[in-house]
């Protein structure tokens, strides 16, 4: 335990460098591996050096060795996993090309070559592999050494055998791979987590418990940030709430000075102050909806609508619903209930008609508002959520709106994780609402 800690303290390029060497030591060692699994190879690839010092292995232990256990003893060398070693009284009646000196203790050698050929004896020296070539080493009278090739296995185990290997070794590079990127990625997922809660929900999500410094250092930043931007924010709601709120008590006033104000101004009069006061009431509502994030429960949107349904056509305006009787959807009931409010007032209002149309697909439910009216321009889209942001094209300032409502409809169907599109159907002016379940 104490070395798996001094190890997670370890920084991001140290880690990756320990990766690199396990990885390199686990290859290593499945290559020793099935080299010791697998048979010669058909064409055995030789060094000269090598074949030499096998050779001569080779004569000392037949030359220490009584005859009856040389055999054994032969087959116990390493060498004898690639090389034939056969013990004759005399040379095989093969092609004879010789003798050649070997050394001090051998009388002679003897090449061999297993074809005819115009220079059989070059072809055979020339070659990388010892297929084409034996050799006879005399080591006594009436012993002689013949050394060859060893004969292939089954090709087909062979080859089995060598590709499963392979593909072992492959596979477990790539599990043990993976396991490395994703120790050394998963604070990434955590900070991209963090700040996609942060985007969705306007409150902070501390990260903690980063043991890498590099990670530790970026965590301690982001924190940072998250905690002065959330500081920037409600400094910014409370001072737009406290405007708001201030200006009540003057709009009472003049409301009482336009009873003293001439008859044919006073109409005039009443109508400003009752549009301030509107602007006032959607402010208090949007920097509210900011400052206090209400609990998440679970809600039959389909009741919810239903409701706004009846609540609006009770007002005289031309609204109906289609869809389900229930649809259990888990949000937040206030902010939901004022976003659709919201958008069903503004398809009232500009569109003449509104039609509500809910269904669910999975986990998505979406809600359809669909209305007769001119709609938004693509273009326009993303404009007309901004905060007291008027469509002069489709929106009329005598027709009342303070340019919150589409903001304070984005934000809570935001907060939910879901989202507003302007969509154009042969029915009229759609606003789609997509949310999770």
């Amino acid at each position: 335990m104490k070395h798996l800690r001094r190890f997670t303290r370890l920084g991001v390029a140290p880690r990756v460098a320990i990766a690199l060497v396990l990885a390199i030591l686990i290859a290593g060692v499945l290559e020793r591996g099935l080299r010791d699994l697998l048979p010669p190879a058909p064409e055995l690839v030789v060094q000269r050096s090598w074949l030499s010092d096998a050779i001569e292995e080779a004569a000392q232990t037949v030359l220490s060795t009584p005859p009856a256990e040389r055999a054994a003893a032969l087959a116990r060398l390493d060498s004898a996993r690639t090389l034939d070693y056969r013990i004759l009284p005399a040379i095989p009646d093969e092609a004879v090309m010789g003798p050649f000196r070997y050394g001090p203790q051998a009388p002679q050698v003897i090449l061999m070559a297993r074809h005819q050929g115009d220079d059989p004896l070059q072809d055979a020296l020339s070659s990388r592999t010892l297929r084409n070539l034996q050799i006879a080493v005399q080591l006594d009278k009436g012993v002689w050494l013949i050394v060859r090739e060893k004969a292939p296995a089954d090709m087909f185990s062979r080859y089995a055998l060598y590709l499963s290997g392979l593909v072992g070794r492959i596979l477990l590079i790539i599990l043990f791979s993976y396991a490395m990127a994703r120790m050394i990625l998963r604070p990434l997922s955590r900070l991209s987590a963090a700040a996609e809660k942060m985007g969705r929900d306007r409150e902070p999500t501390l990260i903690t418990g980063m043991s890498a410094p590099e990670y530790a250092a970026i965590a301690d930043t982001f924190n940072e940030m998250q905690m002065r931007l959330k500081r920037h924010v409600d400094g910014r709601t409370q001072m737009l709430a406290a405007i708001s709120h201030d200006l009540r008590t003057p709009l009472t006033r003049l409301r009482l000075l336009a009873e003293y104000v001439p008859e044919d101004q006073r109409a005039r009069m009443l109508a400003d102050i009752g549009d301030m006061e509107t602007m006032l009431s959607d402010a208090l509502a949007f920097a509210g909806a900011e400052m206090r994030r209400e609990p998440e429960q679970a809600i039959d949107l389909a009741a919810l609508l239903i409701s706004l349904a009846d609540t609006f056509s009770d007002s005289g305006e031309d609204v109906l619903y289609e869809g389900p009787d229930h649809l259990t959807l888990s949000c937040r009931p206030v902010a939901m209930k004022r976003a659709f409010a919201n958008l069903i007032a503004n398809a009232c209002q500009y569109g003449e008609v509104a039609r509500i149309r809910l269904s669910s697909a999975g986990d998505v439910a979406v809600v359809d508002i669909i209305d007769h009216g001119p709609g938004i321009p693509p273009a326009e889209a993303e404009r007309a959520f901004e905060p007291f942001e008027r469509l002069e094209a489709s929106r009329s300032r005598d027709s009342g709106g303070t340019g919150l409502g589409l903001t304070i409809a984005r934000e809570a169907v935001a907060g939910q994780g879901g989202e507003i599109a302007f969509v154009a159907l042969p029915e009229g002016f759609t606003v789609r609402v997509t949310l999770v379940r």
